[in-house]
């Protein structure tokens, strides 16, 4: 019987307009629905950054609630719609409005430093995936050749800033030469030990060298006791807001511009959109968070070599080895699509749902069909290339 329910559940799933009807008929029977995305319109509207006394006492009493800022999926491809923004920015950027559903789906939402601990049975179902950087493809690849993965660079390009040029100009005037802080967060269905060592590391190693120290702490870390410590010593306290505001993207970018220089003490995606940005990043952590994880040890030692200074100076190996990170994990420059090239993605995309009836497992034939050649159109190119080589050595 188990296996019967499984096999439906697949099945509804191929089926993209299907899954999509049935996510959207729970979604309005759902109170704690309505109650997340209410909720996300009121928080998406305050400035957590110049009104960050604001943001903090409404998102303190919503955090005693965890029914409301629990994500809730309302229709097909919610996480992509949901997460930071990024799809948001993305379709802004290439002219391209919101369709029914978004066809860049299991658009990833950070980088992976940990060994993956998941099967990816939720690519099985997606018209096709997006990342950051190289360093993700070859996972899809061994278990679905077929399935599009675009790599995209640094998500932050995307973004259009939060403030017009005027009013960053006028804000780091008054802050002078600026210290980022972004503290290690949280994750909202875990728990995570707080350390007070940065905030002694900041203030023995760096504060004097700057007029402001301003600290990021993420929406779930509002209250937790660095951000006292650093709010108590003078510290402007500032988020980029809460996770499934359409505008944290915007502020996080705003926020790193405002920046001389960054300051982390774990592994995160902000390293990579500090170096996009051309912020020098210094990483203060001396032993990995996470230690049953070799992948992540490993990964930790890495990133530890190559962002760490004794004095705020990088030698050309360093420079070389965080040039080589920055690629592998976030794409760089190379990666980054023009507006015209993520609208064909965008339109592609779209063609290739309306030929296969939205079934997912309908959609490698249409790439069989119009994107094996040397002589395509754009569009069909930036599909062909976004699926596994080795499906065109059998064709």
């Amino acid at each position: 019987m188990l296996q019967k329910e499984n096999s439906l559940k697949s099945q509804v799933k191929t089926h993209v307009l299907l899954y999509d009807a049935l996510l959207k008929i729970r979604y309005h029977i759902s109170l704690n629905s309505k109650k997340y995305m209410y909720f996300i319109h009121r928080i998406s509207k305050i400035d957590s950054i110049l009104d960050y006394n604001l943001f903090y006492s409404n998102m303190s009493i919503l955090k005693l609630h965890p029914e409301v800022t629990l994500p809730r999926y309302a229709k097909y491809g919610w996480d992509t719609l949901l997460c930071y923004g990024y799809y948001q920015e993305i379709m802004k950027y290439a002219g391209a409005d919101e369709d029914k559903i978004p066809y860049i789906t299991t658009l990833e939402h950070g980088i992976r430093f940990r060994t993956q601990s998941w099967k990816g049975s939720h690519f099985q179902y997606s018209i096709c995936c997006a990342c950051q950087g190289p360093g993700r493809i070859s996972e899809v690849y061994s278990l679905y050749p077929w399935k599009p993965v675009f790599v995209l660079g640094p998500y932050i390009h995307y973004a259009a800033p939060y403030y017009s040029s005027e009013k960053e100009q006028k804000i780091k005037s008054q802050l002078g030469k600026v210290l980022l802080v972004f503290p290690s967060h949280s994750w909202e269905l875990g728990k995570q030990k707080t350390e007070n060592s940065l905030f002694d590391i900041i203030y023995k190693k760096y504060a004097d060298n700057y007029d402001t120290v301003l600290v990021c702490t993420y929406w779930n870390d509002i209250d937790a006791p660095i951000i006292d410590l650093f709010a108590q010593k003078g510290a402007i306290i500032v988020s980029a807001g809460f996770r499934n505001d359409p505008n944290f993207i915007r502020r996080l970018k705003s926020i790193i511009s405002l920046a001389d220089d960054v300051v982390v003490d774990d592994l995160g995606t902000n390293i990579g959109f500090c170096k996009y940005m051309n912020k020098p990043v210094y990483f203060e952590c001396f032993s990995p968070r996470v230690l049953d994880d070799k992948f992540y040890v490993e990964n930790f030692n890495r990133f530890h070599e190559a962002f760490y200074s004794e004095n705020m100076k990088f030698s050309e190996k360093q420079l070389q080895q965080q040039d080589k990170l920055y690629k592998f994990f976030w794409g760089g420059e190379e990666y980054l699509k023009t507006p015209d090239e993520v609208k064909d993605i965008c339109d592609v995309l779209k063609e290739m749902c309306l030929s296969s009836h939205y079934n997912i497992n309908k959609m490698p034939e249409f790439i069989r069909t119009h994107c094996n050649g040397t002589k395509i159109e754009r569009r069909y190119q930036l599909l062909a290339d976004a699926v596994s080589p080795s499906v065109w050595k059998n064709i």
